[in-house]
């Protein structure tokens, strides 16, 4: 989940009576929005954050894109990652 001040929050929901923080990343922005598609989380945080979440307990940064005002949501389909922007709307190519 996106958690404003914390960045990204990993949380296990295989017991949704019991949710538990597994892992985190934290970002230098305000997270507002994530999207997850296989080992990766889209984090639009200021800027766009792909963060590696293959190990949930380290996750790491796989790459940044620094969008021209302030990202603060994203959706991926396919091999798009669609980011919403204060600055207008994004399209980007992303490899995986």
């Amino acid at each position: 989940m996106a958690n404003y001040n914390s960045g990204l929050q990993i949380v296990d929901i295989a017991e949704p009576q019991r949710p538990r923080l597994v892992g985190s990343y934290d970002t230098p922005g305000l997270a507002h929005g994530v999207a997850v598609a296989g080992d990766y989380a889209y984090l639009a945080s200021g800027d766009l954050y792909i963060i590696n979440i293959a190990n949930p307990k380290a996750p790491y940064l796989a790459g940044d894109y620094h969008t021209p005002g302030g990202a603060i949501s994203v959706a991926v389909a396919g091999n798009h990652c669609y980011v919403a922007d204060d600055q207008g709307f994004l399209i980007l190519q992303v490899e995986r």
